[in-house]
């Protein structure tokens, strides 16, 4: 297995992500509240532009 699977199919047993980081995987912290909000608006702006659309 190559270090690309390696990394694509890392798994420690938590929820944790990981970055690839000069070829160290290095803890990402988890997301904010923020990050929430912006994720949250973001799809929402996707499902009125399918409701335009008609796709709906």
């Amino acid at each position: 297995m190559s270090f690309r699977q390696k990394f694509l199919f890392y798994d420690d047993g938590t929820d944790k992500r990981y970055e690839l980081d000069s070829g160290v995987l290095v803890e990402m912290p988890p997301g904010t509240g923020n990050h929430e909000a912006i994720i949250t608006f973001v799809l929402f702006q996707f499902i009125l532009e399918k409701q335009r659309l008609g796709q709906l």
